[in-house]
């Protein structure tokens, strides 16, 4: 929930240079998009990795590598998915 609220936000503090940026040709939608999904990646990934570092072992989960892994990927998905409902409410409203 964390990168949920913290996506959903964005857009409506940036779009006044959005739009400017825009209106001079100097990228697209799609560039903007982009850049901001690949920006915030290393936060999104570091992030769930150290709260599943923590969680994991707190709980007393099975000490495996590929339990680890695999445990790490289904956050990471929620992470992601939720980063993209995020932004799709963002620009939506």
């Amino acid at each position: 929930m964390m990168v949920y609220m913290g996506t959903i936000l964005v857009f409506q503090g940036e779009r006044p240079v959005f739009l400017r940026e825009q209106s001079n040709h100097m990228y697209g939608t799609t560039a903007y998009y982009l850049s901001k999904v690949v920006g915030e990646m290393p936060l999104m990934v570091v992030a769930p990795l150290v709260y599943t570092a923590i969680i994991y072992f707190a709980i007393g989960f099975t000490r495996s590598v590929s339990h680890f892994f695999c445990f790490y990927l289904v956050l990471e998905s929620n992470v992601q998915a939720a980063a993209g409902l995020g932004y799709c409410l963002a620009s939506v409203f």
